[in-house]
């Protein structure tokens, strides 16, 4: 984003709250199709949420030397 010209660049892992939505959908769904795919979500110690898996949220400004219009 910085290569992007933005400056006041943050990024947030969003991983905690999202987890915890996974495994709300995980405790409601019935469907043993899911199962494999929640399992490996929440679940693998190496390949999981927090693990290699991660959400992400990341904004930034555009300076006011560089807005068009």
């Amino acid at each position: 984003m910085v290569d992007a010209g933005l400056i006041n660049v943050e990024v947030h892992d969003l991983t905690p709250t999202v987890q915890i939505v996974w495994e709300d959908r995980y405790a409601a769904d019935l469907a043993a199709t899911h199962q494999a795919g929640y399992s490996y979500l929440l679940d693998d110690q190496q390949i999981g949420l927090g693990k290699t898996i991660f959400y992400t949220y990341a904004h930034g400004e555009k300076p006011k030397n560089q807005l068009s219009g």
